[in-house]
């Protein structure tokens, strides 16, 4: 099986590290069932992390020009270029740890794709918009022609999509699309579409094994002799390790604001969010903790609005405050609450965490 990511299911996960991509993940086995990304798609998320980044780079700019009347400097941030490398750095690093398959452009001419856009062939609209949308679209259906494997391909995009009113109709393909499956010589069957990552972890979890949600009975059901504060315990040293790794993502802060970090009581308050029965003794659980901590901020007085986001959504108590190595600069020491999701596979015969 190949599963294809459209280009806005990464701009809602750009590192694909969200809860929903890291449960997928456990279901990735390269390559008898892989995830695929159009070349297409990398460009265009790569030039979305750039143009937003520049967007605010031109906000604080605004700000800028107010806090130089009172003495405040902001600290240099990398230019929109460098920033950029940063992330296509950090893109390829997680494409790598996901196996992932880069699929190549589409071999087709430009009378064809001019032939498709006066003819408003979907994924072209009457405006004349859809020309990467048509270049993402060709270059599964070409990929698809090169193996036997069944391929869903995973967008939100309703250019792509039959809108028939029903609740089928995130499985189904607008005719157009249907048209150039058959033109290629394939079945029908072989490509269909879902509307997001949840429901495809759904599929594959009604497919392989039982599922259980927060707040359904725990009674005698598979998750019944499932302590998650043992599960958490045993994992304690690789999840402190994640928390660290993180925190600027938890906290919702920029990472080059965070220091030092002392986690002082972990895990407490965990709850069973979700979790999946995959046969064999393995439960696949997603956990959410409650952790204390005591976190280093070096920022300068420009970062006050960070600070504000910091303590926006959680109870955050200064510890200490010191001047830095510039004038400008201060170390200051919060201590907060935080919670904090985790994704674990436990393998219930032998009680370890992975």
């Amino acid at each position: 099986m190949k599963i294809v990511f459209d280009t806005n299911i990464l701009f809602s996960d750009m590192l694909l590290e969200g809860i929903q991509m890291k449960t997928l993940e456990r279901y990735l086995r390269p390559p008898e069932i892989e995830l695929c990304i159009p070349e297409v798609v990398v460009q265009e998320i790569r030039r979305h992390f750039r143009t937003q980044y520049e967007k605010s780079i031109m906000r604080l700019d605004d700000f800028d020009r107010f806090a130089k009347l009172i003495d405040v400097v902001r600290m240099p941030l990398p230019e929109v270029e460098a920033a950029g490398r940063q992330y296509d750095d950090k893109l390829e690093q997680r494409f790598k740890s996901l196996h992932v398959r880069i699929i190549p452009l589409p071999r087709i001419s430009l009378d064809e794709l001019l032939r498709r856009d006066l003819k408003q062939i979907r994924p072209f609209d009457r405006d004349g918009k859809g020309f990467r949308d048509t270049l993402i679209w060709l270059s599964v259906v070409e990929d698809c022609t090169r193996h036997s494997d069944r391929v869903i391909f995973v967008s939100q995009d309703q250019d792509f999509i039959e809108n028939t009113g029903s609740s089928e109709a995130d499985s189904t393909f607008h005719h157009d699309l249907i048209v150039d499956i058959t033109t290629a010589g394939l079945s029908n069957e072989r490509i269909s579409v879902r509307k997001e990552v949840k429901r495809l972890n759904e599929e594959f979890a009604a497919q392989v094994d039982r599922i259980y949600h927060s707040g359904q009975p725990i009674e005698d059901s598979f998750v019944e002799k499932l302590v998650p504060m043992e599960m958490l315990t045993k994992y304690r040293e690789a999840a402190r390790r994640d928390i660290r790794r993180n925190i600027h993502l938890i906290l919702n802060i920029p990472s080059h604001l965070v220091g030092q970090l002392n986690l002082l009581r972990f895990p407490e308050q965990v709850n069973l969010l979700e979790a999946i029965d995959l046969g064999d003794g393995r439960i696949q659980a997603a956990i959410r903790a409650y952790t204390v901590l005591d976190v280093e901020l070096a920022v300068t007085q420009s970062d006050y609005l960070a600070i504000q986001e910091l303590t926006r959504e959680r109870v955050a108590f200064l510890m200490d405050l010191r001047r830095g190595t510039s004038n400008n600069d201060l170390d200051l020491v919060f201590r907060m609450g935080a919670y904090v999701d985790f994704v674990l596979l436990w393998k219930t015969a032998i009680g370890e965490a992975e």
